[in-house]
């Protein structure tokens, strides 16, 4: 990406291959719909260039911390590497039954978990459930995943985190998450829902529980996990 006025280079992929970054395709937006524009209807294989004015960028505000006004134009040179199916809304699959002793899990009708902890004490090794089994591309180590989820603290009963309250899926790589968080995708099929027992130590035990002291060192924790999309 150039600063069309100045020639600039502002950001780079390398064009290794290796640091190639997904876009969705959305020509509603309202933020940088040129680019949408400029990908619309490619093909694989295909080397695009263009030039994006303010109107279908960033706007009359530019991106400052880029140096970049409103008043100058994106020059793009794109590779599009290959196409990726939009992500599923939810999970979607075979129903399968959780072993005795685990966690409920009720949906809402929109796919959001509630998850109820059963009487006891938490489990103390990691252990894992699928409650939908999808049908898609089984999750390899290293790729890129997209995911609705909840997190629970067994210890406390409270929900740390979850993407269904923030009303978007995450996405983010298997190789950049907790080793509990991981070894509940990988392997997995896309449309499955998973429900995993993430012990300490393979949590965030070993770096203290997390900054905001929703989890503690020694606890354990509970995540519901829709598959959506790998890539």
């Amino acid at each position: 990406m150039l600063n069309g006025e100045t020639g600039a280079e502002l950001a780079t992929t390398g064009f290794t291959g290796e640091n190639a970054e997904r876009f969705p395709i959305d020509t509603e937006s309202q933020q940088l719909v040129g680019f949408s524009l400029l990908l619309d209807c490619a093909t694989p294989g295909t080397r695009l260039a263009g030039v994006i004015p303010p109107a279908d960028g960033f706007g009359d505000q530019g991106v400052p911390e880029l140096g970049l006004t409103g008043s100058e134009s994106l020059v793009f040179v794109i590779d599009v590497v290959s196409i990726v199916p939009p992500p599923l809304e939810r999970a979607e699959g075979e129903q399968q039954e959780a072993p005795e002793g685990f966690p409920t899990v009720e949906l809402a009708e929109n796919g959001a978990p509630t998850i109820t902890l059963p009487e006891g004490e938490p489990f103390t090794e990691f252990d894992l459930a699928v409650l939908i089994l999808g049908d898609g591309p089984v999750v390899e180590d290293g790729q890129t995943v997209t995911v609705q989820y909840t997190g629970l603290n067994w210890n406390t009963g409270e929900i740390f985190d979850s993407s269904w309250e923030r009303g978007v899926p995450a996405d983010f790589p298997t190789s950049g998450v907790i080793q509990g968080f991981r070894d509940a995708l990988v392997g997995q099929t896309v449309g499955s829902q998973v429900i995993a027992i993430i012990p300490p130590d393979l949590g965030y035990g070993p770096s203290g529980g997390t900054p905001d002291g929703s989890i503690g060192p020694d606890d354990v924790i509970v995540f519901v996990v829709d598959i959506l999309a790998a890539s």
